[in-house]
């Protein structure tokens, strides 16, 4: 469990000026669908710099009917394939429970090029299964979704929009659920498009679903049931990318899904968006597209896998400020690794990645809330350095600005090389504002740094080091200090 009382880092950046590189980059790369075809048809720019975004509930049958739009999509046509787009997959996790109370924790991916990724945890005799397989056989429809890879499937059921059959049939657990959503599908980031790196995608999700069928493990049948999410995207992107997704489902009606993308290097942008939809089918989306911090992401530990010894977060805290939602989530086993697979079709091999069920706990406005959600990381921090540290080693007032010397240590002795250094006005669980983000660039592992801010007035000024959590420690809890001014 956090320490309440301690200050963590990891607060995520995305200035205006990044978010409209990020638009200009997605229509460059005309993620609009060629005129005449059945999908998406985009009909006005669109604007990745909204902020927070509250829409009329709309949970009445309105929206249980074919054809349904929301924002950029169609229904059913947008839950087909897209053919003239380089990546798409058909997503669906679920948490799930047999008559005997046993929990199970699953996941099923269909990608476009012929894989099917899967996992499933049993939770009540902490057993783990996953599994990934390419095929040369397989179909997508156009129009709606019927996707079949291998002997594996998944396809909207005929007369019932918005319902849906998953058989998945892998070679250790075997599945067949009707998923059934309760809920209209979210548009993610509000226009329903997302920064993927270098590239973009399409996204909406069915944020609350009902699963029922069966689950067979070892030879044994389980009649399961329980709540399901299944995503949906496609565009242009490298799957190599990296990046840290979480779908959470709250005990008060809320859903929310947070995605933060990681650049290819360690100068490169990082991205940070959520949405949320709640009980009364009103939304909520939220990007770092000021200078504000709205979103603060924050990392507890990490875990190394003992079979491909790639370091991944495992334990994360998500505060944002403007909805008065903090959150804490962690694993319910570490070992939840999905391992990549063998080229056999020219597809490009996904990277091993950890994805896995974990719990939630925290509050929103004051009010308790828990719930349970699925996390994916790909990011791979090699190594957990020693522990970056921060000092004021100066801090004055100058006729109408303030003059900061600032130390930074890493005390594991690594060099301090692209360390990001912030300087914010007000604290970032607060929603300061950043002020200034600077890159350190030196081979010691102490160095110096001044700063000459404005007169920041009654407002208290934060000086935060890796905010953008590049770096695994070994104590997370000392990278953000608060200066005090004699």
């Amino acid at each position: 469990m956090m320490n309440k009382g301690r200050i963590k880092k990891g607060t995520i950046l995305l200035s205006v000026l990044g978010a409209a590189i990020l638009f200009s980059s997605a229509v460059m790369m005309n993620l609009a669908v060629p005129s005449g075809t059945p999908q998406v048809q985009k009909t006005a720019p669109i604007d990745l710099t909204s902020s927070t975004d509250t829409n009329s509930s709309q949970t009445g049958p309105q929206w249980k009917s074919y054809p349904y739009e929301a924002g950029p999509f169609v229904f059913p046509q947008d839950e087909g394939i897209h053919p003239q787009f380089t990546e798409e997959w058909w997503y669906v996790n679920a948490h799930v429970s047999d008559t005997y109370g046993n929990l199970y924790d699953i996941m099923v991916c269909f990608f476009k090029h012929g894989t099917v990724t899967a996992s499933v945890l049993d939770v009540t005799n902490n057993r783990y299964i996953n599994s990934t397989q390419t095929f040369t056989t397989f179909s997508m429809t156009l129009g709606h979704m019927d996707v079949k890879i291998g002997t594996n499937e998944i396809y909207q059921v005929p007369g019932s929009p918005f319902t849906y059959r998953l058989i998945y049939d892998g070679p250790e657990f075997q599945m067949s659920m009707l998923l059934t959503s309760n809920q209209k599908p979210l548009t993610v980031n509000g226009n329903g498009i997302v920064p993927m790196g270098q590239g973009a995608s399409y996204y909406y999700s069915l944020t609350n679903m009902t699963g029922t069928g069966t689950l067979n493990i070892a030879s044994e049948k389980h009649q399961v049931s329980g709540t399901s999410w299944m995503d949906r995207q496609w565009g242009y992107w490298d799957p190599r990318e990296a990046w840290d997704w979480f779908s959470l489902q709250l005990d008060n009606g809320m859903q929310l899904v947070l995605y933060k993308v990681f650049g290819s290097d360690a100068t490169s942008q990082v991205y940070l968006y959520m949405s949320a939809i709640d009980a009364q089918g009103r939304t909520y989306d939220i990007n770092q597209s000021g200078g504000k911090v709205r979103i603060a992401l924050d990392y507890n530990g990490y875990w190394r896998s003992p079979d491909t010894r790639q370091v991944y977060s495992s334990g994360w805290n998500i505060t944002v400020p403007e909805l008065g939602l903090q959150l804490w989530i962690s694993p319910i086993k570490k070992e939840q690794e999905v391992l990549d697979y063998p080229l056999s079709n020219g597809a490009i091999a996904l990277k091993p990645f950890w994805e896995g069920g974990c719990a939630v706990f925290g509050n929103i406005k004051g009010t308790s809330v828990s719930g349970q959600a699925f996390v994916e990381t790909s990011f791979d921090y090699k190594y957990v350095h020693g522990d970056l540290q921060v000092q004021i080693k100066q801090a004055k007032m100058e006729d109408d600005h303030l003059e900061l010397l600032v130390m930074v240590e890493d005390t594991g002795g690594y060099p301090l090389s692209n360390v990001e250094l912030e300087f914010l006005a007000g604290s970032p669980y607060d929603g300061g504002l950043i002020l200034s983000l600077n890159r350190l660039a030196t081979r010691d592992n102490t160095t110096y740094f001044k700063e000459e801010l404005q007169d920041p007035g009654s407002v208290p000024i934060f000086i935060m080091v890796d905010p953008n959590n590049r770096i695994a420690e070994l104590d997370e809890g000392n990278n953000l200090l608060m200066v005090v001014i004699p």
